[in-house]
């Protein structure tokens, strides 16, 4: 400990600071700090020495690696106590890449490739999300701030941390970022890049989305890009005109692939619809198989069951596929940790529930899944909310109340139109608090929806010519929403 900033200066006598001892003081550069709190005289943050190495580290700029993917990190720090006013503090990540480290290649110079040596990001919080980082790349960081007034002839000073090392996650292989499904969101939209992150292309964790359950908020917050760690939303939604562009084209047109096999007799042929929120088609029958595609909920499919998966036939696996090969999607997500993913429809029938409506028996026996499924899905629908939805009755004619969530089950009331009903969502149907069951939505297509959500009433506050803006009541719940 010397008496003054300087290496010639006197030290204070008998005064030395230990390995591992804390410290504080106010840092009068990048290179000394005036130590406090009991202590006095000038400490060097790093050796004099032609290596420099650092001696002391500041706790506020101490960076970790809160989430890491492939060309993003996201980091915290402790941060700064709260300056008095009329002080805010500003803070900023700087990146680089580690000494010695070889650029990726196609990093350096290559255009359009999105990366650069080096860059920042600026936060008002101890958190930041850095973008456009080199896959699988060793970088140092270093966080600085600046504590100012808006006012001018007030303190004004800036601070540097050290640079920390860190490395980015393993790039993306071509084939499996090419897999279909890879660029698909909760809702079944196909995505593209981010202009505000830089990323040239959407990728989600296929794997982590079919085990979320059937929570919409949790299917959300799941649909991460694992490039750049952006929402689905921040991604351009892709034209589906071209995906949907081969179904379309005759089927003899086009030579029957090799992985295509004999199909089955057409008699055993069954029709399913997917009752969970999206599903997987995969190359073989195993949660294993290649992802070829994806369904959304109420999307209906024809095929034959095999073991507990259907293998689609032609027509169904170009809708599913885009292409005719061999492809299957699981009946039953027990294996996975969910309930029933596809329930048995009628070839004439809109919903499941009207298959085997004059049997009880047999309506119990197509139903129960469904209901199982939709119980669980109104329980965590409850598990998020911290009190249940109003929704309007806007259907032209009473609405039956039912004791199960199945079209075929007892009718056990109704409700008027204009009635004002309280519940839980799960699907196309509401839990009452009294545990009865109103469908929301007709399921027969084209007909008009029977409830209508007041937090998604939608009012418009100002139209423009090629904009919108509007305002809508929204959810509370118990942890983040994100609309």
């Amino acid at each position: 400990i010397f008496k003054e900033p300087t290496p010639q200066a006197e030290k204070v006598p008998g005064a030395a600071l230990e390995p591992g001892t804390v410290v504080y003081g106010f840092p009068g550069s990048m290179a000394w700090v005036r130590l406090a709190r009991g202590q006095e005289g000038w400490a060097p943050v790093r050796s004099f020495a032609s290596a420099r190495e650092l001696r002391l580290s500041a706790r506020w700029a101490l960076l970790r690696a809160e989430r890491v993917f492939s060309e993003a990190l996201e980091v915290g720090w402790p941060g700064l106590a709260e300056p008095p006013h009329p002080y805010r503090a500003a803070y900023s990540v700087e990146w680089r890449l580690a000494p010695g480290e070889e650029p990726p290649i196609g990093f350096a110079g290559a255009a359009g490739s999105g990366f650069r040596s080096h860059g920042h990001s600026l936060s008002l919080s101890t958190r930041a999300m850095l973008h456009g980082l080199p896959a699988g790349a060793n970088i140092q960081l270093r966080a600085g701030v600046r504590v100012a007034a808006q006012s001018a002839g007030e303190a004004d000073f800036r601070l540097l941390g050290p640079w920390l090392d860190f490395t980015t996650g393993s790039p993306i292989p071509e084939d499996e970022e090419g897999e279909a499904g890879r660029n698909i969101d909760p809702f079944g939209a196909a995505r593209g890049s981010c202009e505000s992150s830089h990323c040239r292309g959407y990728v989600v964790d296929v794997e982590a989305m079919a085990v979320t359950g059937a929570n919409t908020s949790n299917l959300v917050s799941s649909a991460i890009c694992q490039r750049c760690g952006k929402s689905f939303d921040a991604h351009s939604r892709l034209d589906e005109m071209a995906r949907h562009a081969k179904s379309q084209a005759p089927a003899a047109s086009e030579p029957k692939p090799a992985s295509v096999v004999a199909e089955p007799s057409s008699k055993l042929l069954q029709r399913y619809r997917v009752v969970h929120t999206m599903v997987y088609v995969r190359d073989r029958a195993s949660v294993k198989g290649r992802t070829l595609g994806v369904l959304k909920q109420g999307d209906a499919v024809r095929g034959w069951p095999r073991s507990g998966w259907l293998r689609l036939n032609r027509e169904s696996s170009v809708f599913a596929a885009n292409e005719q090969r061999d492809a299957w999607i699981l009946i039953h997500g027990a294996e996975v940790g969910l309930g029933r993913l596809l329930q048995e429809v009628g070839e004439d029938d809109e919903d499941v529930g009207q298959q085997e409506a004059g049997s009880a028996e047999g309506a119990s026996a197509v139903g129960g899944g469904q209901v199982k499924f939709l119980e669980e899905a109104a329980a965590e629908t409850r598990l998020a909310l911290p009190r249940p939805l109003d929704f309007d009755v806007v259907h032209d004619k009473a609405v039956s109340v039912r004791a199960t969530p199945f079209l075929a089950a007892n009718i056990v009331g109704e409700i008027q139109p204009g009635s004002v009903l309280r519940g839980w969502p799960a699907g196309d149907w509401l839990k009452l608090e009294d545990d009865r069951w109103v469908v929301t939505s007709s399921l027969l297509a084209g007909q008009r929806p029977m409830l209508a959500a007041r937090w998604s009433a939608i009012t418009v506050l100002q139209a423009f010519e090629e904009a919108m803006l509007v305002r809508w009541p929204g959810l509370e719940a118990k942890e983040a929403v994100k609309y």
